[in-house]
């Protein structure tokens, strides 16, 4: 089959669609785990190990296909496989995080990785190969290979950028996954469709990855239970950022999953213990007029030692968790 010049710029397309998918999904897997885990060592090598051992076994299954299959429409549908096994992640995610939490930080975590990550990411590897044997039939396999490569590690790039710069800060990680899905989605349909090769299988696979993303949007948000009343919730650079109160007049800030202070709404103090400590461990050495600290958290300290008229400073590097 001989391609024609748009047949090769969907190509091209898909391939940077694919490229930038798989770094955004590494980048914003540790976002999905640091609740659990924590964005420690073990996580980022944990992810980093499960993400290039899965593209390494997409590459050699992708591959070893392109030599049984003339088949060109191969490399779209696997990029809608891939995409629909990124929106499915999006719905099974928190049981395999609470399932994996019993494992322990090490264990856990590797689990995690690969039975969250690991499906969309052979299936995103699997891309390259198959788009390389689709190009080799008109530009020879080394110039195919190096224009497919350079695309999708251009399409990693940016896609690289993006989550860190704007998407995850601006959008947050659920809407940032459903992007991943979409995007590939979008291309690997278009893809199929200008081949005009078993369109109605790609449109009835398309509609259902929509299908999961609406599902995944009505159920996976976050539940906090009906005694919970949320004041605040953002997601950015450095964390998901939760204040809410409960039934028992409490108000709770929480980061990234780990509660960082308790404030008693009816006595109006802090309830963490640790705040008198450091409000004992701010007498010694005489007494002191002035206070700085560093890493200002929910301002409990801040008020317990103005309010014995020490004049306080504070240093806070998230401009969020300042306005909480």
């Amino acid at each position: 089959m001989t391609q024609s010049r748009d047949g090769k710029l969907f190509l091209y397309i898909n391939s940077f669609a694919a490229g930038a998918a798989t770094l955004i999904i590494e980048i914003a897997g540790t976002r999905i785990m640091a609740p659990f885990f924590g964005t420690t060592v073990f996580t980022w090598s944990a992810l980093i190990g499960i993400t290039l051992l899965s593209l390494a076994a997409g590459y050699y299954a992708g591959g070893l296909y392109s030599e049984k299959e003339k088949n060109y429409t191969a490399v779209y549908g696997v990029t809608l496989l891939a995409a629909f096994l990124t929106a499915l992640m999006i719905v099974y995610k928190n049981p395999v995080l609470q399932f994996s939490d019993l494992m322990g930080a090490k264990a856990g975590v590797i689990f995690a990785s690969a039975a969250l990550f690991a499906p969309c990411l052979f299936f995103f590897g699997a891309v390259s190969p198959l788009s390389v044997k689709y190009a080799s039939s008109e530009l020879g396999a080394g110039k195919s290979a190096g224009f497919i490569f350079a695309v999708s590690t251009a399409g990693s790039f940016i896609g690289a950028i993006s989550a860190g710069y704007w998407l995850i800060p601006q959008m947050g990680i659920k809407t940032v996954f459903i992007i991943c899905a979409l995007l590939p989605a979008l291309t690997g349909l278009a893809g199929i469709i200008n081949l005009k090769r078993n369109v109605k299988k790609a449109v009835m696979l398309f509609c259902l990855m929509c299908a999961v993303l609406i599902i995944s949007l009505t159920f996976s948000g976050s539940y906090y239970g009906r005694n919970v009343k949320v004041l605040f919730e953002k997601e950015n650079h450095f964390g998901k950022i939760l204040v809410f109160d409960t039934k028992a007049n409490t108000r709770i800030l929480m980061v990234d999953g780990t509660i960082q202070m308790y404030y008693d709404l009816v006595k109006n103090e802090p309830a963490a213990g640790y705040v008198k400590y450091l409000e004992k461990a701010a007498g010694f050495g005489g007494k002191k007029s002035t206070a700085l600290i560093i890493g200002a958290g929910a301002g409990a300290l801040t008020v317990n030692l103005e309010k014995k008229g020490i004049q306080t400073d504070n240093i806070e590097i998230d401009k969020d968790i300042a306005y909480v």
